[in-house]
């Protein structure tokens, strides 16, 4: 499974000894939102739909074409998106 994967994708961790698994919603997250379509599809084929599915829907930050994109995918409102709803709550300091 790895080998589908660029290790640059994974700069600020250690790509030879990361556990896909244990750490699944750090990589589908990060998969989603900087992959290509070899490694999307990669990391649909081993988690599936539903598991995809949940980890965004609960992923603190994602960018709005993500959301977007995922929102369509599964048919569900924007708003389902914790980061969503985080990004809303979020107090800008900029004037």
């Amino acid at each position: 499974m790895k080998d589908c994967l660029r290790p640059a994708l994974f700069w600020d961790v250690e790509f030879r000894t990361l556990d896909i698994d244990q750490y699944a919603s750090f990589v589908i997250v990060r998969v989603m939102e900087r992959g290509n379509r070899k490694e999307v599809r990669a990391i649909w084929n081993y988690f599936g739909a539903e598991t995809i599915k949940k980890h965004l829907l609960s992923a603190r930050s994602l960018s709005p074409k993500t959301i977007s994109y995922f929102s369509n995918q599964f048919n569900i409102p924007r708003s389902q998106f914790r980061s969503t709803v985080i990004s809303h709550d979020r107090i800008s300091t900029w004037p």
